[in-house]
């Protein structure tokens, strides 16, 4: 487990996955009648939870009330079960014993739904801003990584292909900023145009914010990470680095967490006498102001993942911890001065390799926190006996494990 977590580790800040993360041990989870839990009764929002045997099913934070969208099929595998905006909908793709692929949507309210003959399993799923259409990354039968695009319901158009390959809708819908190993540029949703962005440094994802995106550009040692407009034009570098980096940025687009691994060009970097930006260490997680690049940091440690909550007033953060001689991830929340540290776990095969390695694009689209900021959820636990879905609330507290499950978002309105 000690070398997995530190591949973990490593993936997150990479161009690509590391390889390790494939042998990452799948904690089972274990079938239990969930009673509910008082404390969590009152949690707005609903969980939607991927189960084993590719059941899906959403429920109340306290695990109640739970809804079955697809029931357990051992020769149906599914992947990538992802909300709509408004919470209306969860799109996912399965591939059926036969070997057909499909794109599902379904509503949760009244169970209709549509089933699309899809190109692809999805390794990523986003709905636009709208809600309308959606966008989706995933391999082909020849293992070809592939970005495809469609309306529920409507046949499925492949706009690009690349690997690695990365994605951020534009906020008015019209278009994707899609980021792969040697290109950056903007991909009208049918693929009838795209627009190259100039950006040489090196980076996972580009983001949009309004009416800018964020990117990276090369300097004479290491790179750094700026916000330009649409065009690619820089309008303002914020910090500079060596090696991998990730960032998230927050709800209202005015300051991102960011953290680097570091590499030879870091150290380089360290021996400078001067510089014009401020040098973001090694592992060191910090925020930057998107508008002053004024930083704060919030921690010195092994990061893995980080998500704002809905509000921007929390930073969830996981670092890899020693505890009782064995590496775990731990959660802590971070409100502008101080750390909050909550229970260690080890996270499910799927939480872990599929989620938590490519957290910067996932923070795109997808959720662990509650739409209040008041809890977060996870999957894994400690043990066999005890893993599935946790939730915590940020207020303290053990957390509670409220269903089985390999995986869990919540939704993202009340």
């Amino acid at each position: 487990m000690v070398s997995i977590l530190a591949s973990l580790a490593v993936a997150a800040c990479t161009a690509e996955a590391d390889p390790g993360l494939s042998s990452l041990p799948r904690i089972g989870t274990l079938t239990t009648v969930v009673e509910g839990d008082p404390g969590l009764a009152g949690l707005p929002g609903r969980l939607l939870v991927l189960g084993t045997d590719g059941q899906i099913t959403t429920m109340r934070a306290d695990g109640t009330d739970p809804v079955t969208l697809a029931e357990p099929d051992p020769a149906t595998e599914r992947t990538q079960p992802t909300w709509s905006p408004d919470g209306s909908q969860v799109a996912w793709t399965e591939r059926t014993a036969d070997g057909q692929r499909y794109l599902v949507v379904e509503a949760e309210d009244d169970r209709t739904s549509t089933s699309t003959p899809a190109p692809l399993m999805a390794v990523y799923i986003a709905w636009n801003p709208g809600g309308s259409r959606i966008a989706m990354s995933g391999n082909d039968e020849e293992g070809n990584l592939l970005l495809a695009t469609a309306e529920p319901g409507q046949s499925i158009a492949v706009i690009d292909q690349g690997a690695p390959l990365y994605f951020d809708w534009a906020p008015d819908g019209s278009s994707l900023l899609v980021r792969t190993s040697d290109r950056f540029e903007h991909v009208l949703i049918d693929g009838s145009g795209r627009t190259p962005v100039p950006a040489s440094g090196t980076f996972r994802i580009g983001v949009h914010m309004e009416d800018s995106v964020v990117l990276a550009t090369a300097r004479d040692v290491g790179d750094a990470l700026a916000v330009a407009d649409r065009e690619g034009e820089i309008l303002r570098e914020l910090i500079r680095y060596g090696g991998p980096i990730a960032y998230v940025v927050r709800p209202d687009n005015d300051r991102l967490a960011t953290m680097t691994r570091g590499s030879p060009e870091s150290q380089r970097l360290a021996q400078l006498d001067e510089t014009d930006l401020p040098i973001l260490e090694p592992n060191r997680l910090v925020t930057v102001e998107t508008t002053t690049g004024d930083i704060e940091e919030v921690a010195q440690a092994r990061g893995v993942a980080w998500f704002w909550s809905p509000d921007g007033r929390l930073l969830l953060y996981s670092t890899i911890e020693f505890i009782d001689s064995i590496e775990r991830l731990q959660w802590h929340t971070w409100d502008g001065e101080r750390s909050v540290s909550y229970r260690a776990f080890s996270p499910t095969g799927i939480f872990g390799r599929d989620y938590l390695a490519f957290f910067d694009q996932f923070a795109r689209s997808m959720s662990l926190w509650a739409p209040d900021g008041s809890a977060f959820a996870y999957a894994g636990g400690s043990s066999l006996d005890d893993a599935g879905i946790w939730v915590q609330p940020v207020a303290g507290g053990d957390p509670v494990r409220v269903s089985p499950g390999e995986m869990a978002m919540w939704s993202p309105t009340p």
